[in-house]
């Protein structure tokens, strides 16, 4: 059927989603609406440019069946099915689930960005020896419900900030990494099964970075276990190959990530030790020499 994307702006009712957990989307832009008895999830979007790139996302990857149905844009509105069922915040999720976040992920690094460069690393880097932050409108939201009021500080020293440089600039150089199409956030309440199959609802999780982000991102945080990371891997392997990232590579992206992950930690009131200690360790085993093998053997 076709959708009157007017009327059901119009007339819907909207209030701000959740996860199952209760935790909301940190930009704010996600909202379920409701109209005639039915659902749907509408994205207010800060920019025309954003939704125009949701809607490219959804023509790029809604046929392989794991994005939820892109219903219309009007304006900076860009309506989806709202996809019933629940997160996989579940103990014991099962093992399949888990191959199938590896599947998707591979579907979603096959495509390149062409003529993009990445500089976000250089600028986090620099605000974190600085003190001088941008913040994101994740950033500014996190600190609104958490009502933070202090000024983030300078947390790293110019010769850590050095040596960070240094190594990532050598990688860099040594791996030539590429820019693809990479889901940022594959964490337990960004994705949802229905009638046992796997959505990806954070759709603005995809973005241009470079390619294995996300691989680090599961295994430092949601695959912990091998068991995960053994299932997460051999479904990734199904749809894409994973021979770019080997133990150099990876330590490569964990760099990123842990910077990434620094930053924002400063900046949202969050315990960020423990991130500067994984740093420090990081950069004391990339000084030391050693054969790089393949972590995903």
């Amino acid at each position: 059927p076709i959708i009157n994307m007017k009327e059901i702006l119009k007339k819907g009712k909207t209030k701000p989603i959740f996860s199952d957990s209760g935790e909301g989307g940190l930009t704010g832009e996600t909202n379920l609406l409701e109209y005639k008895n039915k659902k749907y999830i509408l994205r207010k979007c800060e920019t025309l440019s954003k939704a125009k790139y949701y809607e490219h996302l959804s023509n790029k990857f809604e046929k392989y069946g794991f994005f939820p149905k892109f219903l219309g844009r009007f304006g900076k509105n860009v309506l989806f099915e709202y996809i019933e069922g629940r997160d996989l915040k579940r103990k014991g999720e099962k093992t399949d689930y888990i191959r199938d976040i590896g599947k998707i992920l591979g579907i979603i690094n096959k495509f390149s960005f062409e003529n993009r460069t990445e500089n976000l690393f250089n600028k986090q880097l620099k605000e974190c020896i600085s003190g001088k932050y941008e913040p994101s409108l994740k950033v500014k939201i996190a600190r609104k419900r958490r009502n933070i009021q202090s000024k983030p500080i300078k947390v790293l020293t110019k010769t850590q900030s050095k040596e960070i440089l240094k190594k990532f600039n050598q990688l860099k150089e040594k791996l030539s990494p590429k820019i693809v199409y990479e889901c940022t956030d594959p964490t337990p309440s960004n994705f949802r099964v229905r009638n046992n199959k796997i959505y990806l609802v954070d759709i603005e999780s995809i973005k241009p970075k470079y390619k294995g982000l996300g691989i680090s991102k599961f295994i430092l945080e949601w695959g912990k276990t091998p068991l995960k990371k053994k299932k997460f891997i051999e479904g990734y392997k199904e749809k894409s190959n994973l021979s770019f990232f080997t133990e150099e590579y990876k330590k490569f992206i964990d760099l990123i990530f842990l910077v990434q992950r620094l930053n924002f930690q400063i900046q949202t009131g969050k315990d960020y030790n423990p991130t500067i200690e994984k740093i420090n360790k990081f950069i004391w085993i990339l000084k030391t020499p050693n054969n790089p093998q393949h972590s995903n053997s």
